[in-house]
This record gives C-alpha cells, sequence and structure tokens, in this order.
C-alpha cells in the first residue's frame, strides 16, 4: 500500500518540477528576447524572431500540459489505492481497479506518444530533421 503513495509522491513531485521549470523557461525566452529586441535594430527580424519565441513558448506549454493532464489519473489513482483497501488488486473492487489502471496507464502512453506529433507540428526545423531521417532517398 505504501507504494502507491510514494508512486503519487513521486509523480506529483515531477509534475510540479515540470510547472516549476516550463515557468522558469518562459520567462528566460521573454527576458532573451527582450534584450535582443533592444540590441537589433532591424524591425522585420523582431518580428519573426517574436513569432518564433511564441511558438516555442506554446510548445512547452502545450507539452507540459499534456502532461499534467495525462499523469492525472495516476496521482488520483494511486492515492485512492493507498487510501481504500478494498480497491486493489485482490480487494473487493479488484474490476474496477484493473479497469481504471489500465486506462491510467493508457493516458501515460498518450503523453508519450502525442509529443512527437506536437514537435512536427509546431517546430520546422524538428520536421526539417524528421523528415530527412525518416524519408531519407539515397
Amino acid at each position: 500500500k505504501v507504494v502507491y503513495f510514494m508512486h503519487a509522491i513521486v509523480v506529483v513531485a515531477s509534475i510540479i518540477s515540470v510547472v516549476l521549470f516550463t515557468i522558469v523557461l518562459i520567462v528566460k525566452l521573454r527576458v532573451n528576447s527582450k534584450w535582443r529586441k533592444s540590441m537589433n535594430s532591424q524591425q522585420k527580424q523582431q518580428a519573426s524572431m517574436t513569432n518564433k519565441e511564441r511558438t516555442t513558448i506554446v510548445m512547452i506549454v502545450l507539452i507540459a500540459c499534456m502532461l499534467l493532464v495525462c499523469y492525472t489519473p495516476t496521482i488520483i489513482l494511486s492515492l485512492i489505492t493507498f487510501f481504500e483497501p478494498d480497491f486493489s488488486p485482490g480487494g473487493k473492487y479488484v474490476n474496477l481497479h484493473y479497469i481504471l489502471w489500465s486506462f491510467a496507464l493508457l493516458f501515460e502512453t498518450v503523453n508519450s506518444s502525442v509529443n512527437i506529433f506536437l514537435y512536427l507540428k509546431m517546430s520546422s526545423n524538428y520536421r526539417l530533421y524528421f523528415y530527412s531521417l525518416c524519408f531519407k532517398r539515397d
């Protein structure tokens, strides 16, 4: 039973770390953007950098939100399993336990699988390297 509680704590700590580091990264990107704008006098180049930086920020936030959404069921189920003795593989709610944990693991799998599509959609450099790697013609 303690394993489920420890699992919930580790996942929550990881998600909190991701959220905090995402906030720090966004703040640093904005500070660097302002610094670059102050050093650069070409108006057209400033606009293109700003769009690229916005896309980067949106991509980072989307990935962090996907992680949060997809790992929430695991946290909830870990806590339920810890606090409710009958919600376990050998307990009264064994079928519900297996069904809900299957969905929680499916959400984790979706999180792992969706990131590549976000990168492909939002990063032109990633898309270029991905296509050259996967569809390389000899």
